[in-house]
């Protein structure tokens, strides 16, 4: 499961719709819950799409994805989860997507736009996808 506020999911939406056409992306920081199996979100971090072609696909910007990483260690944070939007697509991993995925602790959190801006969670491991709780 993954929590967080409704203020940062309204922000994860807001920021998706601000980058269409093109996909938005970032870190999700905060705490992992082993026993519980619970990433608990305090912070995302906004980081560039620097793909080729944004507008279907994503890759984080080093420089941000350094940037997150000393915010998360400077606030005694964890990188918990990824997110990214689909502009014109279901909120559900593509072939594309699973390819970068190397944590099944992690939360991939997906944020669609079509028809209206929703966002969907996974958790995945190997070639299994598992969709998991959103609690605000």
């Amino acid at each position: 499961m993954i929590c967080l506020s409704q203020k940062l999911y309204e922000n994860l939406l807001d920021y998706a719709i601000a980058c269409v056409p093109y996909e938005c992306c970032g870190y999700l920081l905060g705490q992992h819950d082993s026993l519980k199996c619970l990433n608990q979100v305090t912070q995302i971090c906004k980081i560039p799409n620097i793909h080729t072609d944004p507008k279907h696909f994503f890759w984080l910007a080093p420089d941000g994805q350094l940037e997150a990483l000393k915010e998360a260690k400077s606030q005694g944070l964890e990188i918990i989860g990824i997110f990214h939007s689909h502009p014109t697509s279901p909120a559900y991993p593509s072939q594309e997507d699973l390819k970068y995925i190397y944590d099944s602790r992690q939360s991939y959190c997906i944020i669609s736009l079509t028809p209206n801006p929703y966002m969907a969670s996974f958790r995945i491991e190997g070639k299994k996808i598992y969709r998991e709780n959103i609690k605000f």
